[in-house]
């Protein structure tokens, strides 16, 4: 998985976020259209089997609506209208609507969605240029089982969790772990720097989130391999400015 135009992939996180509303065809397509190479994305498994593409267990905060999305059908969560009469759609709609050579990571929030999940992307063909990320090891070790060849990264967002990756990638082979921006000025520069060489000697590659600041992209140049963005055309600007 590379970009074409510089060493960094850029994704949308949930889309072109700080513009459109999240996870949303919409979203999606923005991104692109912005310069992203592809975009990240949240999935849960519904009560039908469907797989939807939204980040929390339930659609009120982005329907205004209660209803918790495995107990809901996809034909009822389809009903619920989001701001610019945009709706939820499933993995499939997102895959059938992207250009064949956009990245898409797909963040497994819910275990039950893996199997499904897996099947959708390998029935467009598209396991090599998907990223299956998840806070939840159990999820990696599944996919890890189904598909041997796919990419996968380990998502961390507290201290805590930096113990899981070494004994993670032994048992999975990870592709990446990906960690929030925050965490940079959590540890430190250098703290955050050591970190990553340490991943590197382990050839884990680094996907850094809310990655939002444009200033940071030359900070920290060369200790990140993708970027994902609420903000894609600031930073795929800063990008083209530095390389």
């Amino acid at each position: 998985m590379k970009s074409s135009d510089y060493p960094v992939i850029v994704l949308g996180h949930r889309g072109y976020r700080k513009l459109y509303p999240e996870n949303t065809l919409l979203a999606f397509k923005k991104a692109m259209e912005f310069g992203a190479d592809g975009v990240e994305l949240d999935v849960w498994k519904a009560k039908d089997g469907s797989i939807v593409v939204i980040h929390d267990p339930d659609c009120e905060r982005v329907s205004g609506l209660r209803g918790i999305v495995k107990e809901l059908s996809y034909k009822e969560i389809r009903k619920l209208r989001l701001p610019m009469n945009q709706y939820i759609p499933t993995l499939d709609m997102v895959y059938a609507e992207l250009k064949e050579d956009a990245y898409i990571n797909v963040e497994i929030k819910d275990v039950e969605a893996v199997e499904t999940s897996l099947q959708i992307v390998r029935s467009f063909n598209a396991v090599d240029r998907t990223l299956f990320s998840s806070f939840i090891p159990e999820a990696l070790y599944r996919l890890r089982e189904l598909q041997s060849d796919a990419y996968l990264g380990l998502l961390v967002d507290t201290k805590d969790q930096l113990s899981d990756i070494s004994k993670v990638n032994e048992r999975v082979g990870l592709y990446s772990l990906n960690a929030p921006l925050d965490g940079i000025k959590f540890f430190g520069v250098e703290a955050f720097k050591n970190l990553i060489a340490k991943m590197k000697e382990e050839d884990i590659k680094i996907a850094l989130w809310h990655f939002d600041e444009p200033e940071w992209v030359e900070k920290i140049k060369g200790y990140y391999d993708c970027i994902i963005t609420d903000d894609v055309q600031a930073i795929v600007n800063k990008l083209e400015e530095i390389y």
